[in-house]
């Protein structure tokens, strides 16, 4: 059973106004509960930034040292994170962390994710990666509701991509169903 820990929807200080000690707190708090209720691993998903993801694996080794982490982060259509760091500068960061594995989740679907963890693999050839984008990048329907346009069989071509790329963890976001996985 793997416990998720998403992001605090905040930028951190020195950027942002939440010091990072608080954020450790917040972090410890919800990973204090995901390991008492018996955790196998810890899937840090969906962070914005290397900062964020730094205080949050703090905040897991300072409750478990030996629980399997596996952090993601996500990107823009861009390929950048929010505070503008590429694919290959990310992975040199976080696997200087107390981790084992990387990738990237969320983003804009299969294509984007595909070429992203690529360029993570290039600059990390021994970690653990995972690949777990979106359904494609959301879009307003006409009846005003978002839907992901990656269907199914779109995913599943991509499958042989990831493990090409030396993808270990494959799996889906936002806008994917059991169809898709």
């Amino acid at each position: 059973v793997a416990g998720s820990v998403g992001p605090l929807g905040v930028v951190l200080a020195p950027i942002g106004r939440v010091a990072v000690a608080d954020a450790h707190d917040a972090f410890a708090e919800q990973i204090g509960a995901l390991v008492a209720a018996g955790v196998d691993l810890l899937l840090i998903e969906t962070m914005p930034s290397v900062a964020e993801v730094t205080a949050a694996v703090a905040a897991a080794r300072s409750i478990s040292t030996d629980l399997p982490v596996v952090v993601m982060v996500t990107f823009a259509d861009d390929g950048r994170t929010l505070l503008g760091m590429g694919p290959a500068d990310v992975a040199t960061e976080l696997t200087a962390l107390d981790i084992d594995g990387i990738g990237v989740n969320c983003s804009t679907g299969p294509n984007q994710v595909l070429r992203l963890v690529s360029a993570m693999r290039a600059v990390a050839p021994d970690i653990i990666i995972a690949a777990v984008p979106n359904a494609g990048f959301p879009e307003r329907g006409s009846n005003g509701r978002v839907a992901y346009p990656a269907t199914a069989e779109y995913f599943a071509d991509y499958v042989g991509a990831f493990l090409a790329a030396g993808v270990s963890i494959i799996g889906g976001c936002c806008g994917t169903s059991e169809a898709h996985i």
